[in-house]
């Protein structure tokens, strides 16, 4: 008797705080963040049409930077503070050389700058380097990007893009792999709605090993919070499968 009385009580005691926390998050009220990356979509998404990033590979990359697409480029940074688009491996320690003395193909941003303004760019910092945040912050207001009002930055490290967020709280920021663990560990307690989502934009590919990501209780979620997603990168025969969630866009890997 004393042990059913010991587990009914801390099974009461847990659906109290379970509910508590629950109710807690759905009184939760959010705003719309009119930022101007957003307003310039809008046109597309009132047809349907989400916004289309493409994700480069090593032949690819320098054609697609002169052309006219949005991008979804991955960055690292150079000991001597200059932002790179790699070419080639992603794994390299760009910030332990030189940008002349690196051994991994690489474009300098800054050769680019210019014909990247006009456009949508996805920037993914893969590296997570110390003063980061700083010299991202310098390079683009050297090149003229100083208003971020067409970029989105994004990372694997969460500290580099917490400490960036604190630094230039106007520019959309998306999820690093952390917050996408967090986010998917209260779903899968049921307690999404307490769940804290510190970027703007979720970014993720269409998976989640080897489960549904983008679930409906994730996307009535994003919507409660006027919280915007970006599926990718996806495969080309992926992405009717994309278009029907409805995302502001899809990265497209080629």
């Amino acid at each position: 008797m004393r042990l059913f009385f010991s587990v009914f009580i801390s099974l009461f005691v847990s659906a109290i705080f379970f509910f508590t926390i629950k109710f807690w998050g759905l009184s939760q009220r959010y705003i719309d963040y009119a930022h101007p990356f957003y307003s310039q979509a809008q046109a597309q998404a009132q047809a349907q049409m989400p916004l289309l990033f493409e994700k480069s590979n090593a032949k690819t990359l320098i054609d697609n930077l002169n052309s006219d697409k949005n991008l979804y480029l991955d960055i690292a940074l150079t000991l001597d503070q200059q932002i790179v688009l790699p070419l080639d491996s992603i794994n390299t320690k760009y910030r332990a050389e030189n940008f002349n003395q690196i051994t991994q193909p690489a474009a300098l941003m800054s050769d680019y700058a210019m014909k990247l303004k006009n456009r949508r760019l996805i920037l993914n910092l893969i590296e997570n380097p110390i003063a980061g945040p700083d010299i991202i912050l310098a390079e683009l207001k050297k090149m003229g990007f100083e208003k971020a009002e067409n970029l989105v930055f994004t990372s694997p490290f969460d500290a580099q893009m917490k400490d960036l967020k604190e630094k230039a709280p106007a520019y959309l920021f998306a999820t690093t792999n952390p917050e996408i663990l967090r986010i998917k560990s209260m779903e899968s307690v049921y307690l999404i709605e307490a769940s804290v989502f510190r970027s703007d934009i979720v970014i993720h590919p269409l998976n989640f090993y080897h489960e549904v990501f983008f679930t409906t209780t994730l996307l009535n979620n994003l919507k409660r919070r006027f919280k915007r997603f970006i599926v990718g990168p996806v495969k080309p025969d992926q992405f009717e499968e994309a278009k029907k969630l409805n995302p502001l866009g899809i990265v497209i890997q080629n």
